[in-house]
């Protein structure tokens, strides 16, 4: 069938949706194809976003999170944390060192240390360590750099 049909019809399908039936619902009470009802009605919004509530492994994560305060994103748990990121703007990314980790913006100094311990090699330089803490927005004190770096010197 093509995108072309009677002006009636148009309007038919056009008031179907405005009153608040969604573009599927139309579809199958008219016995059109979806892709007619959703051409000649694009310039309306869809009527909802779906399914809203947290459940399984996003469930498990968003525990996780507020637990720790950070998630460490393994490569199957990205769609997750993305989908909490958008129910939740306070969740902030950082991805170092091809690794990503998922925060609550008020933890990312216990973010950016649990990123520092996990990383693989203990060596890191002052350089790095700056922009490390510019991701995480984080101000680091002398002590703390010595830390991360591994000078643990103290002067007697």
């Amino acid at each position: 069938m093509s995108k072309h049909i009677s002006p009636e019809l148009r309007r038919e399908i056009r008031k179907q949706v405005r009153n608040g039936k969604s573009k599927y619902r139309v579809a199958k009470e008219m016995k059109l194809p979806q892709k007619i009802v959703y051409y000649h009605t694009k310039d309306y919004p869809s009527r909802g976003p779906g399914r809203t509530e947290i459940r399984g492994k996003t469930l498990e994560l968003l525990k996780e999170l507020l637990e720790n305060g950070h998630v460490h994103c393994r490569h199957r748990c990205s769609p997750n944390l993305h989908t909490l990121q958008k129910h939740f703007p306070a969740i902030k990314r950082a991805q170092i060192y091809h690794k990503s980790i998922y925060y609550l913006e008020d933890k990312n100094s216990e973010a950016i240390r649990a990123l520092l311990d996990a990383k693989r090699s203990k060596v890191i330089n002052y350089q790095d360590l700056a922009n490390i803490s510019k991701v995480f927005d984080v101000s680091l004190s002398k002590r703390e750099k010595k830390e991360f770096i591994g000078k643990k010197r103290t002067k007697n």
